[in-house]
């Protein structure tokens, strides 16, 4: 028998039908109606609960809806009690619920894997293998099939069985089973697949830099773990660039080339006054070479050669030549680098606990107007959970020529949203700097269902140094107050800065997720 429950449609309005969404909504809506009238048919207890003044938005409803659930029930109190079973056969049913219980599992010695390509199976049987010889634990297992579900690729489900048997039983055998079976599944959604979002940072007194995002992904081309990726960009910068990741061996070796252009306008400033504006464009290419050791630890060769033009755009009557020398630029510059990143955070965007480290040592060089320089970059932060369930964040970085004359547009830039947040965009340039940042973030609001993980209050100080050969050293340092919430089409922050110097700034963040 069937007790099925229908929540009835909400009533008709006037947008319904004077709107493109409600006449969409409608649209949609049709289809579910006519689905639900077959299904009626087939219920032998129909109770249909009054939610008709109610809308999908009305999460703090929750009560009332509850209570109307409980009412639609009573109405139907005495078709319902016909379907009710005796104390007696009630205990007969507990009893023989109990008795299929079967046994625990034991202790695995066999893993057999059924769907997906040679290459997911072949990952699967390593992540196991260090379970072997344990007994059957249902979270470890689930832990070891996240690789091969991280890509988006796959699905996986396992379930326990008996190894000298063919396939799996229903029912249970005289010992406990020490084997298991994996499926993996295709992913309905991709690959391939489409990534769009948009970039936007805004702050006052300067120029809006937005931008429309769209990410091609094509995973497991030429191999499990490989990678061809796509990215696109319009707005405030065009940028099209394509990247392959291919993986050489299992143990974790691989190879990157990528190939893509970049151009942009760039704004100089003088004590908060945009004095001119430059066009820069970038063109090239290049290859890295490394070995991923775990999911924390990865080590990369890196060499990029791309072609430079840096020209004036809008220049204004004051123009700042002592960044770097007369204001164009055209050449070929290189970069030979090594790079180290360990990563222990968590996934979560916004409250990210654990500990990052990057490191990058190497040399640019053939540049115009610009020596060969030593290039170094590094950066650690650590966050965690506080006592009342905050999260404290720490910020350390710096990056350097070691003092050697770069051209401007090879230089390094420090101001805007959490790069010292009260200065301008961009509004200091040089070839050494370092910056420090300190934070306290706890969430102040939780956002309803499918709208986002919660709205944040974050508390933070920042101070950071930059200099250059020919020009005097630049120490900032400024508190910021702001919010933040994680949608599910990016991170919002807004939020305002007060600094020395007299810069202070009202600043507003749109970013993807991707």
């Amino acid at each position: 028998m069937i007790i099925a429950v229908h929540l009835t449609e909400t009533n008709s309005t006037k947008a319904d039908v004077t709107t493109r969404a409600g006449v969409l909504a409608r649209t949609y809506t049709a289809g579910v109606v006519s689905n639900e009238r077959s299904s009626k048919a087939l219920a032998s207890i129909l109770i249909s609960v009054d939610t008709g003044n109610y809308l999908a938005t009305d999460y703090g409803s929750a009560d009332e809806l509850i209570e109307a659930g409980y009412r639609a029930a009573e109405a139907n109190r005495n078709a319902l009690l016909a379907y009710a079973l005796s104390k007696n056969d009630w205990s007969q049913y507990l009893e023989a619920r109990v008795n299929r219980v079967g046994l625990r599992p034991g202790v695995l010695e066999t893993v057999k894997v059924v769907g997906g390509s040679s290459g997911a199976q072949a990952r699967v049987h390593a992540d196991m293998e260090a379970l072997k010889g344990h007994s059957i634990d249902t979270s470890m297992i689930t832990k070891a099939l996240l690789p091969v579900q991280a890509s988006g690729n796959y699905q996986a489900s396992f379930e326990t069985y008996d190894p000298p048997l063919v396939a799996p039983m229903t029912t249970q055998t005289s010992g406990p089973d020490n084997g298991v079976l994996v499926r993996l599944s295709r992913a309905s959604n991709g690959p391939p697949f489409i990534l769009l979002g948009s970039d936007v940072t805004a702050a006052s007194g300067n120029v809006t830099h937005s931008t429309f995002d769209l990410r091609l992904v094509q995973q497991d081309l030429g191999g499990f773990g490989s990678e061809l990726r796509g990215d696109f960009r319009i707005g405030f910068l065009t940028q099209g660039s394509v990247e392959y990741y291919h993986q050489l061996t299992k143990s974790g070796y691989f190879i990157q080339p990528n190939i893509g252009i970049v151009r942009q306008p760039v704004y100089l400033w003088q004590n908060q006054v945009r004095v001119s504006e430059q066009l820069s464009q970038n063109a090239g290419g290049g290859i890295e070479v490394g070995r991923t050791f775990t999911r924390s630890l990865r080590a990369s060769l890196q060499y990029q050669a791309q072609v430079t033009r840096w020209e004036p755009a809008k220049a204004s009557s004051l123009i700042r030549t002592n960044l770097g020398g007369t204001p164009s630029y055209s050449g070929t510059a290189q970069t030979a680098t090594f790079r180290l990143v360990f990563d222990q955070t968590t996934s979560e965007t916004v409250t990210a606990v654990g500990l990052r480290f990057e490191l990058t040592g190497g040399a640019l060089f053939h540049f115009p107007a610009s020596e060969t320089a030593p290039l170094f970059h590094a950066s650690v932060s650590k966050s965690f959970s506080f006592r009342d369930g905050g999260v404290i964040g720490l910020f350390g970085g710096g990056d350097s020529y070691a003092d050697k004359h770069v051209a401007d547009p090879l230089r390094f830039t420090m101001g805007g949203p959490l790069r010292l947040s009260a200065s301008s965009i961009d509004e200091y340039r040089g070839t050494d700097d370092y910056l420090v940042r300190a934070s306290y973030s706890r969430r102040i609001a939780t956002l309803p269902s499918g709208l986002g993980k919660g709205l944040y209050l974050s508390l933070g100080y920042e101070g950071a140094e930059i200099w250059a050969p020919e020009s005097t050293t630049i120490l900032r340092q400024d508190g910021f107050l702001m919010g933040v919430a994680e949608t599910p089409i990016g991170v919002l922050k807004f939020g305002g800065a007060l600094g020395d110097a007299g810069r202070r700034k009202v600043f507003f963040t749109f970013g993807r997720l991707f």
